[in-house]
């Protein structure tokens, strides 16, 4: 039993730890031709945002080919997103439907809508506050269609204020988890997740499947299951997406909440996506897996803390040199942490202090209770911050 439980906990830590290091020290230059792509389609779902939508398609509108189109879906909207798309001169469907709601619903029908009536190569899917990162955009459309493969860029989210210490953590959790750790498993010759915005699919495999969910974790969901059918997504980090935490504390906190609830709630399902796995002798698919059940770092970490003390103690009672793996496995990843917070996250740390790091853990324990009190499992909507359209333009140069 003691063994069991060591390995339940070791296993998924020394792949946490693998692909840190592997990330930490993987070459990031990819050379791709950019010029001359294929036809792409950028579907966009969008869900009352009329703060940022303008500012999003006139920067999509500046950087796409002269065969590429834009595609938003308005759904279930109550405000003006739909007129303001229009304005822009960019396809707009609108859909509404109180039932099936969220963003996995908004992409299915807008994917097949795109690839039943018109022909474009690949299909880019991008949120309404995001942007590329110059020549981004055709390294990615250009990779997807080189490779034949769905592709993801890195996805990264910046604080807009460096005095939000909340905010810069969660800046840098963020970058350890979308990019050092998708390097890693991509060394690995792992596939990567899907990260939410910034991926491209080849039409040739849009078609084939579903991209229809309730879950608040759709886009983890499909990343595994395109793993499940042999086609997990490629991790490319040479093209670039980047987006803004929200400032105001309604928007970061509801933000926050679901997306750490459904990346809990994921880890319910790991028994159905492990049985297909193992049932097609998939390693590679299983790793990916372990991966994504792996709870967002600071909870990991205080999970791990939490049983190596439970070991120790218990070592006291019980000799039993397998109780010693989990505290090794924490030990471990503390230090690995704690390098990469002071050389990768170096721009992103700088200014953070110890005390803003006990402050932010209490934050996050509020956040985690409630998950076992009151989950979230709809799709709820982030408040936006009420900024002029230029500054979603910008970006953060410390970042």
């Amino acid at each position: 039993m003691i063994l069991l439980i060591s390995l339940l906990f070791c296993i998924p830590s020394l792949l946490f730890i693998t692909v840190l290091v592997l990330g930490l020290s993987a070459k990031r230059k990819e050379k791709i031709d950019i010029l001359n792509h294929k036809p792409c389609a950028i579907l966009i779902p969008a869900h009352n945002e009329t703060e940022v939508i303008e500012a999003t398609l006139k920067h999509l509108i500046s950087i796409i080919g002269k065969n590429d189109e834009i595609f938003v879906v308005a759904d279930n909207c109550t405000d003006d997103t739909a007129k303001k798309a229009r304005n822009t001169g960019v396809n707009v469907f609108e859909r509404f439907d109180k039932q099936n709601r969220g963003k996995g619903f908004a992409l299915d029908f807008g994917s097949k809508l795109i690839t039943s009536n018109y022909d474009f190569e690949t299909v880019v899917v991008f949120d309404a506050d995001c942007l590329f990162e110059p020549d981004s955009y055709s390294k990615l459309v250009s990779k997807s269609q080189t490779a034949n493969s769905v592709v993801q860029s890195q996805y990264l989210m910046l604080s807009p204020n460096d005095e939000r210490i909340d905010l810069k953590i969660s800046e840098f959790t963020w970058a350890v988890k979308n990019d050092l750790r998708a390097r890693g498993m991509k060394t690995l010759g792992l596939g990567c997740h899907i990260q939410g915005s910034g991926f491209a699919f080849p039409t040739s495999i849009l078609r084939d499947i579903s991209l229809a969910s309730s879950s608040i974790v759709e886009d983890l969901e499909l990343g595994l299951n395109l793993a499940l059918k042999g086609q997990p997504a490629i991790y490319f980090d040479e093209a670039k997406v980047f987006s803004y935490f929200p400032e105001n504390k309604e928007g970061a906190a509801s933000q926050r909440k679901r997306w750490e609830h459904g990346h809990l709630g994921m880890i319910k399902m790991f028994p159905k996506y492990a049985y297909k796995a193992i049932k097609n002798f998939d390693l590679k698919t299983f790793a990916l897996l372990v991966d994504a059940a792996i709870p967002p770092t600071i909870l990991w970490m205080l999970i791990l803390s939490t049983l190596s003390m439970l070991a120790l103690l218990l070592n006291i009672y019980i000799e039993n040199s397998f109780l010693i793996f989990i505290p090794a496995c924490f030990l471990i990843t503390t230090v690995l942490l704690i390098f990469t917070w002071f050389t990768y996250g170096k721009s992103i740390t700088s200014s953070i202090k110890f005390n803003d790091v006990i402050d932010f853990l209490s934050s996050k324990l509020t956040v985690y209770s409630s998950f076992f009190k009151k989950p979230e499992t709809e799709w709820v909507k982030t408040k936006r911050d009420v900024k002029n359209e230029l500054s979603h333009g910008e970006k953060n140069d410390k970042s």
